[in-house]
Order: structure tokens, then C-alpha cells, then sequence
């Protein structure tokens, strides 16, 4: 793993294994979707609890709970979800995903993230059980967030390792600041990433974070597996311009 790079180009390794429509995946809703396939690689967000106010973090829920039912009774009257809804549904989700990388990269609420020794609890943790329990390509603990591009490895199902992600790094920090209660939110979000260009535009975008939310000074911490990273400068190339949310 490389920290705080710079100037390098992403590449995508050629053994990773992207969503495929004739394997068997399994979704579930919270207020959010989450769909789960074997051997896939991830992209995966969790925030502060304080980190999008709660005004609009009680709309942003109250819309996702009027799409769930509008869902569920979709597909108990007639069987299956129509795929017009299903557009309508997945442009809804990049919205929100959209406003939410906003918020929290304006750094609302306390921010804990941003303290150096803080951060590096997070840091620890995540890359503690690396190639025993995941494989991480690529990673951004921002100052009220943390995304990951990850592979979980065998057993260790997706909710496994942000469970013990988050629990872990919510004990040791509230015992590191003297503070109580809840960290992060209850709910993480995670994308199944799709395809090699999908892959290459989130370790981007998670390398870019920082310069596009505008930080100043050591307020993050930035990190690509060497696989992740092209060798040659001849091989550099430039994206297509794209649309906010291509991410997602």
C-alpha cells in the first residue's frame, strides 16, 4: 500500500471479479439497497454520525422509505420490479449518493476524522487483517468519512468487515478522546463495482477526494495498493469528461 501518493495513474489489477448478472446475488433493504455477490469487489462508505445534519439526513431517509414501499408493493402486485421503476429507482439512489458526498465533504459536524492520531486509529484498522480477511486496493480516510475499495476474502462476507471495522474504531477512539456514543452512522453505504472502468473511476475518485473537497493541510490520508497503480508513464491516459456520480 502506497500513502499519500501523487501524480500516479489508477489501473485496474486483472484479477479482480466484477458484478455478473448470471450469478446468483443477494439484496437487501435497510434505507438503502445492498446487494451481495461471491467474490466481487466493493465500493464502500461510511460517515460520521454527525456528519450530514440531521434535517437532511431525516428527508434524505423519509425519501428512501417512500421508495422501499413504493417498491415492495411494486413487486407484490405484480411479481417483479418493472424496469422503468428500476431506472427510476437507480437514478434516485446516485442523487442521494451524490448530495450526501457533498455534505460531508463540506466537513459538517465534529470532524474527528481530521486529528492525525485519530485517523490513524481508522487506518490501523482497516488495514489490520489485510490479506487474511480482504484485499484493499484503495482507500481515503477523510475528516467525516472513509471510503474503501475493497475484495472480501473467502468467509468474511461484506457486513462482516464493516461491522468490525466500525465497532472496533468507534471503542478506540471514544476511549482515545474521552468522548460516548455513537460514531458512525448505523448504516454504511456499498456499491458492487461493475466493470474495469468502474474500478479505475473509484480509486480516482477516492485518490481525489481531498483535492475536490478542498482540504487544506493533513486532514487525510490517502492509500493505493501497489497493483492499483500503472508502472509506466507510456501507458498514461486521460478520462472522458463525465457526469457528477459516475462514481456511484
Amino acid at each position: 500500500m502506497l500513502w499519500n501518493p501523487s501524480d500516479i495513474v489508477v489501473q485496474a489489477p486483472g484479477d479482480i471479479r466484477y458484478f455478473n448478472e448470471h450469478q446468483a446475488v443477494r439484496i437487501y433493504l435497510r434505507n438503502l439497497p445492498h446487494w451481495r455477490q461471491e467474490g466481487v469487489t466493493y465500493f464502500v462508505t461510511f460517515r460520521q454520525a454527525d456528519s450530514i445534519p440531521r434535517s437532511v439526513w431525516e428527508e434524505m431517509n423519509r425519501e428512501a422509505q417512500e421508495w422501499t414501499d413504493r417498491i415492495v408493493n411494486h413487486v407484490k402486485e405484480h411479481g417483479e420490479l418493472a424496469e422503468t421503476i428500476a431506472l427510476e429507482w437507480e437514478a434516485f439512489q446516485r442523487r442521494q449518493w451524490i448530495l450526501s458526498e457533498q455534505i460531508t465533504d463540506e466537513c459538517h459536524g465534529s470532524c474527528l476524522l481530521a486529528d492525525d492520531k485519530v485517523r490513524q486509529i481508522v487506518v490501523d484498522a482497516l488495514m489490520f487483517f489485510e490479506a487474511e480477511r480482504h484485499t484493499t486496493h484503495a482507500l481515503v480516510v477523510m475528516p467525516n468519512h472513509v471510503h474503501l475499495l475493497v475484495t472480501p476474502i473467502a468467509s468474511w462476507a461484506l457486513d462482516m468487515l464493516t461491522q468490525s471495522w466500525k465497532g472496533f474504531t468507534s471503542r478506540q477512539i471514544n476511549r482515545h478522546l474521552g468522548r460516548k456514543g455513537p460514531l458512525w452512522q448505523p448504516e454504511s453505504f456499498d456499491r458492487i463495482v461493475r466493470h474495469e472502468t468502474h474500478f479505475e473511476r473509484v480509486a480516482s475518485y477516492i485518490m481525489a477526494n481531498p483535492t475536490k473537497a478542498k482540504l487544506t493541510g493533513c486532514r487525510s490520508t490517502v492509500g493505493i495498493a501497489e497493483a492499483c497503480v500503472k508502472a509506466s508513464p507510456d501507458s498514461l491516459h486521460e478520462w472522458s469528461p463525465t457526469f457528477p456520480g459516475d462514481e456511484w
